[in-house]
């Protein structure tokens, strides 16, 4: 039930914010439409909502209008709801909001520190640690669009393990069917975020190992709808690089693994440029 109704609040609320103009933030807060802010559905909704609540309350407050936390089921549906525009400024993984960027216009504002481990996680009582156990199996995780798998995917063909050939992925809907075909045997390993290890139930953690740290990728980028106005865009900006010092801001980047904000340079966009491919492909229905 509270599944059913979370959804029809997000898909309501998202029609609400199509069906809305962006307005002047200096409009009174009873006269303009809700600001809404998408957040990448990397857990559970009720998690997001949670998280995001320090950004909304300080953009509400210094804005002085409605602001509104929505999410999506799945990485594509999110990744389709920006582009089509439904949301007016998102929070989300470096490959997608470069996506975003290049295929819908979207505007990056700023990236969150500090960047993202992605790792290679399997069985503690598996203490081989080479890569090779792959063949002819399958490397599990729950979202073959995260900028970490995409990035670890990158890091097995740099060492001549090329998925579709020498290993397929197993994609499961949780983090409980990922555990369980790791435990089953049929995965040697799994794919993830260090973050999304160490949020795991302490059984799960004890069970398992960090097989490898293969790199650190860009943490979530924010971006604003291409069409917000240039004035609105810009205040938007100047509040989220005063964000951290604020209230609400120390008490969002409290939280593991988020030490504040960083300008994204052109370098560091064209360095996604890479991914563009196989994300649109892991975004296709």
């Amino acid at each position: 039930m509270v599944h059913r109704v979370c959804k029809a609040f997000f898909h309501l609320m998202l029609s609400m914010a199509c069906s809305a103009p962006f307005a002047s933030p200096a409009n009174a807060q009873t006269e303009s439409p809700a600001l809404v802010i998408g957040a990448v559905p990397n857990m559970s909704a009720r998690v997001v909502m949670a998280q995001y609540q320090p950004v909304r309350d300080y953009f509400q407050r210094t804005l002085k209008q409605s602001v509104e936390i929505a999410t999506s089921t799945d990485f594509v549906s999110f990744s389709r709801e920006t582009l089509k525009g439904n949301y007016s400024m998102v929070f989300t993984p470096a490959n997608l909001g470069r996506v975003a960027q290049v295929d819908g216009g979207w505007t990056p504002l700023a990236c969150l520190e500090p960047g993202i481990p992605a790792v290679l996680v399997g069985m503690a009582d598996n203490l081989n640690s080479n890569p090779d156990q792959l063949s002819g199996k399958v490397l599990a995780t729950t979202n073959p669009s995260a900028l970490v798998v995409q990035a670890g995917l990158k890091w097995l063909k740099d060492r001549n393990l090329d998925l579709g050939r020498d290993f397929n992925l197993s994609i499961v809907p949780n983090d409980d069917s990922l555990f369980a075909v790791l435990r089953s045997g049929e995965a040697p390993f799994a794919m993830m975020s260090k973050g999304e290890f160490l949020a795991k139930p302490e059984p799960m953690r004890q069970s398992t190992r960090i097989v490898s740290e293969m790199e650190v990728v860009s943490g979530f980028w924010i971006l604003t709808n291409p069409k917000m106005p240039v004035s609105q865009r810009q205040r938007i900006k100047e509040l989220l690089l005063a964000f951290p010092d604020s209230a609400e801001g120390k008490v969002f980047f409290a939280s593991p693994g988020r030490s504040g904000l960083s300008a994204i340079t052109d370098a560091e966009m064209k360095a996604l440029d890479i991914y563009l491919d196989s994300t649109r492909r892991a975004l296709a229905p």
